[in-house]
């Protein structure tokens, strides 16, 4: 059996002191380290987080921006595409309806071209006409009654 003496009542006062000096100088101090450093690092990573939040964030509103960037500027080309077949039609159209103008005014031209030489030839025919009259008659006529015959010659012409 187990003998109690004097020197394990002091051994066990000797242990419970140190016990409770360890706990006291030691134990709660170290505890309070630890409680501290975990609160810390609790703290950090609280703010670790709350940054990864706010970058999440930030990187989702910087997605966002460089979407609608992208869809502005499909959307602009788009419209410049848009407004650049408009020009093209209109362009088309006006040089179409500038080459309409051109032929009709040539056409124009070619008719009284036409006309003033038909004009010509009638005067020459004409002239010649009364050349031929004026020596088949040897006399000469003069020029009232050559303008008279002129006349006549023309209207039987255009008949």
């Amino acid at each position: 059996m187990l003998n109690i003496n004097a020197t394990l009542i002091a051994v066990v006062i000797n242990f419970i002191i140190l016990i409770y000096v360890l706990n006291y100088f030691l134990y709660k101090p170290v505890m309070k380290i630890l409680e501290e450093r975990k609160l810390h690092v609790d703290e950090n990573l609280a703010q670790a987080e709350a940054k990864l939040s706010s970058a999440n964030a930030f990187m989702e509103e910087g997605r966002q921006a460089i979407n609608n960037a992208n869809f502005s500027a499909k959307e602009i080309i788009n419209q410049a595409s848009v407004a650049a077949e408009k020009i093209r039609k209109e362009s088309l159209a006006k040089a179409k309806k500038e080459i309409e103008d051109q032929k009709e005014r040539a056409k124009e031209d070619i008719k009284q071209y036409r006309t003033e030489a038909k004009k010509s030839i009638m005067n020459e025919a004409a002239r010649l006409s009364v050349m031929i009259a004026e020596r088949i008659i040897m006399k000469k006529i003069d020029r009232k009654s050559q303008k008279q015959i002129v006349e006549s010659f023309i209207e039987g012409m255009k008949n």
